[in-house]
């Protein structure tokens, strides 16, 4: 019994073993994949335009691809499934506060998986106009999003000037534009 019980646990390693080799060869993957396109592994590369979409706020107003021209707009692209997506929503909703200040539209697009929007959305405010999508929604294929949580600031011609994870650094980009 002893001995079957030594040869489960060492089972159980060797899958925890491999399902953390597994994870960081798809990251690898994903980093030569973008570099191997031009597209880094969250989004659209700058210099890029979305692709055509329609979505609508939780407050039920529409937001097109057709919006993004004329200002800029600071996205923030986040998923209700993604452990890292909650604690970065009051970041954004900190960092869209001063994006409005500088006259940047600010816009966050949740991506609505198996766990509900609710604690996003209120993590997120009064602040960015917020959209919520079943899985990877229009907005979320627009803008080819591969990562969460992900920003890009587009620029008023609608083409995409910056992206990352980190929503300030996409900010700090309308002020160079």
């Amino acid at each position: 019994m002893a001995v079957l019980i030594a040869a489960v646990i060492v089972l159980f390693a060797l899958v925890l073993v491999d399902l953390s080799l597994s994870a960081a060869i798809i990251r690898k993957l994903r980093v030569l994949e973008a570099r191997s396109t031009g597209s880094p592994p969250g989004g659209l590369a700058p210099g890029k335009a979305p692709g055509e979409f329609t979505a609508l706020s939780v407050q039920g107003a529409p937001v097109t691809s057709g919006d993004l021209r004329g200002e800029q707009t600071l996205i923030g692209f986040f998923s209700s499934d993604c452990s890292g997506c909650l604690p970065k929503a009051p970041v954004f909703a900190e960092v869209a506060s001063e994006a409005r200040r500088q006259g940047v539209r600010t816009v966050a697009v949740i991506a609505v998986m198996e766990r509900g929007p609710e604690e996003l959305v209120a993590a997120l405010g009064e602040g960015p106009t917020v959209v919520t999508e079943q899985g990877r929604g229009s907005m979320g294929r627009a803008f080819e999003i591969g990562a969460f949580p992900w920003f890009m600031l587009v620029g008023s011609d609608g083409t995409v000037v910056a992206g990352g994870g980190d929503p300030a650094d996409c900010l700090k980009a309308a002020a160079r534009v």
